[in-house]
C-alpha cells in the first residue's frame, strides 16, 4: 500500500485520465510505475 498526497487539481487530473481510459486510478499509477526505468542509477 502507498499513500500519496495530491492536490485537488492533481486528483482531478488523475481521475479524469482514469475515467477516459476506463481504468481505476490504481491501474493508472501501476502502469506509470511499470514504465519507469528498472535501474535505480538511471536518472
Amino acid at each position: 500500500m502507498l499513500r500519496v498526497r495530491l492536490t485537488r487539481e492533481e486528483w482531478q487530473v488523475l481521475q479524469n485520465y482514469a475515467d477516459s481510459k476506463n481504468y481505476s486510478m490504481s491501474e493508472v499509477v501501476r502502469d506509470f510505475i511499470k514504465g519507469l526505468p528498472r535501474d535505480s542509477s538511471a536518472r
